[in-house]
C-alpha cells in the first residue's frame, strides 16, 4: 500500500498576524500530525511572553514539528507525542512559567501513524479528524460538548467586553477591539487555567502544553487499515464554528467530504468562509466577536493506495 500525502496552510487575513500553526510529516516512521499552537493569555496592555525570538505557540508548534519529523521508524505516536510534551514543560520551566499556577501556551493537534493494521490517532483539544471508510465518513475530536460550551460563554464574556468598551470610548466605537482585550485579559488567563488538561466534562480538555497528565485527557482511537480509503486532519481555523459541535457532526463531516473529494485542500478554507458568511447573515452576528476575518488554517490528507 502507498500513501499521497498532500497538505494546505492558509495565512490568518489579518494583516500582520502571526503564525502558530504547523504541518508534520514523517513518511520514514509513517507519522503525520496538524498542530495549533496556542499562546499564553496576552493583550495590547499585557503582552506576550516570548521564548526566545518566538511566540509560546509558535515554540511548541516548532517542538512538535521537531519531534515528529524526526522520528525514527521504530518509534510509536504516542512516546513521541509525550516527548514533544515533556520538552515543551523543559521550556515553560526555563522561562519560570508555572503550570500549576498560570495558564501556558500550548497546542491542539490531531496525529497519526500508519502502522501494519491500524492507524494510530491521536486528538489534543480542537484539531478534528475526518476519515472515510467502507462505514462511510467518520469524525472525531478532544472537545466534547461541554468544552464547546465553556467556549461558547467564554465568546460571549468578550462580545460583554466589547459592549463596555464601545460605551467607554463612543467615538471609536466598532474599533475598540483591543481595548476589549485588555478588559477581558483577567477572565482569558482564569479561562484557559480552568480548562487544560483539567475539568473534563466540565468545560476542560487535552493541551500539549508540558503538563504530565495530557495522556489522561487526550483522545485516542485504534482505526482497522482495512476499507480505509482517506484521512483528513485539520486545525479548526478552516472549519465552520458553528459546525463543530458534535450536534452538527454530520452537516460538518458531510461538507468536510464533499469539498476534499471534488476540490483542492484549497477549497476547504473557501467553504469554511461561505459557511460562516451564510451562518451570519442568518444569526445577525458572529460566533467569534474576537478574530477579525479569517483565522490561520492547516489541513493534511493522506489517501491511502491499493493495488
Amino acid at each position: 500500500m502507498r500513501l499521497e500525502v498532500k497538505s494546505d496552510y492558509r495565512k490568518a487575513s489579518k494583516p500582520g498576524a502571526i503564525g502558530e500553526d504547523a504541518i508534520c510529516k514523517n513518511e520514514d516512521a509513517s507519522m503525520f500530525a496538524v498542530c495549533d499552537g496556542v499562546d499564553g493569555p496576552y493583550s495590547p496592555s499585557n503582552p506576550r511572553h516570548p521564548y526566545g525570538k518566538r511566540t509560546g505557540g509558535q515554540m511548541v508548534g516548532e517542538i512538535v514539528k521537531f519531534v515528529v519529523e524526526n522520528a525514527a521508524e521504530s518509534c510509536n505516536l504516542y512516546d513521541t507525542l509525550l516527548l514533544a510534551n515533556s520538552l515543551m514543560g523543559v521550556c515553560h520551566e526555563s522561562h519560570k512559567k508555572s503550570l500549576a499556577n498560570e495558564a501556558v501556551a500550548g497546542a491542539c493537534v490531531a496525529a497519526c501513524q500508519v502502522k501494519v493494521d491500524t492507524v494510530s490517532l491521536v486528538l489534543v483539544g480542537d484539531c478534528f479528524a475526518f476519515w472515510c471508510d467502507e462505514t462511510g465518513m467518520n469524525v472525531a475530536t478532544n472537545f466534547d460538548q461541554s468544552a464547546f460550551d465553556f467556549e461558547q460563554k467564554g465568546d460571549e464574556a468578550f462580545r460583554q467586553c466589547v459592549e463596555v468598551v464601545d460605551q467607554r470610548f463612543p467615538e471609536t466605537k466598532g474599533k475598540n477591539l483591543g481595548r476589549a482585550w485588555d478588559e477581558f485579559f483577567p477572565r482569558f488567563g482564569e479561562k484557559q487555567f480552568f480548562r487544560a488538561n483539567r475539568n473534563l466534562g466540565n468545560g476542560g480538555h487535552a493541551m500539549l502544553n508540558g503538563d504530565p497528565d495530557l495522556p489522561r485527557c487526550w483522545t485516542t482511537k485504534e482505526i482497522p487499515l482495512v476499507g480505509l480509503q482517506w484521512m483528513l486532519f485539520c486545525t479548526d481555523g478552516l472549519l465552520p464554528p458553528h459546525l463543530m459541535v458534535p450536534m452538527h457532526h454530520d452537516i460538518l463531516k458531510n461538507g468536510v467530504q464533499w469539498v476534499f473529494e471534488r476540490l483542492a485542500l484549497e477549497g476547504l478554507g473557501v467553504w469554511r468562509d461561505k459557511m460562516v458568511a451564510e451562518h451570519e447573515a442568518e444569526v445577525k452576528g458572529s460566533d467569534t466577536p474576537h478574530i477579525e476575518g479569517h483565522p490561520e488554517g492547516s489541513v493534511l490528507a493522506i489517501r491511502f493506495l491499493r493495488g
